[in-house]
């Protein structure tokens, strides 16, 4: 995993549309750096790097991140092996991004669960904080982190898609609210 100190070239992008879902997917040289659920066809206003559609760049990042995104969703994969290129981010972002990465696949944790995991047991509305800024959601499965009561909680993508990922992971049933 990389740092985030040394600046990679610009991101590469492609769109991938996959049982329902759409996402945008982002690579460097050095490994995915990002994923965005419904994404529109154009540049993301924070990327600043050139778009390129799918099959016009071959790197190996960005293939690899969307042939195992597209097995996950179709229940072929638990676990994500990509390289992985986070942007800059607090110490505390980075523990809560590690600590989620640890829940298995189905399986749930609350966010107060995740403060004790890194140190910080008053913490849960921070976890929740570092977690929306969750650059590849997915892959670091913050998807998987809901309420200490067991409804949702937040998600940058929206509750649907927060609903939608924990159905296709079969997680146990969501109290709605």
């Amino acid at each position: 995993m990389s740092t985030g100190k040394e600046r990679p070239g610009p991101p590469t992008s492609c769109l991938l549309h996959i049982d329902g879902f759409c996402l945008r997917v982002w690579a460097t040289d050095r490994g995915l750096c990002r994923i965005q659920f419904d994404a529109t066809d154009g540049l993301h206003p924070a990327d600043g790097g050139q778009l390129r559609r799918a099959g016009d760049d071959p790197r190996a990042h960005l293939a690899r991140a969307c042939n195992q995104l597209r097995e996950y969703v179709d229940g072929k994969r638990r676990r994500f092996d990509v390289p992985i290129d986070l942007p800059p981010a607090t110490p505390f972002q980075r523990a809560v991004w590690r600590a989620c990465s640890e829940i298995p696949f189905g399986e749930r944790r609350s966010y107060g669960e995740l403060a004790v995991a890194v140190g910080r047991p008053r913490a849960a509305r921070a976890v929740g904080n570092a977690l929306n800024s969750n650059p590849i959601p997915v892959i670091i499965p913050c998807h998987r982190v809901i309420r200490a009561d067991g409804s949702l909680g937040g998600f940058g993508s929206g509750q649907k898609v927060k609903k939608r990922l924990l159905r296709l992971e079969q997680a146990i049933e969501l109290r709605e609210f």
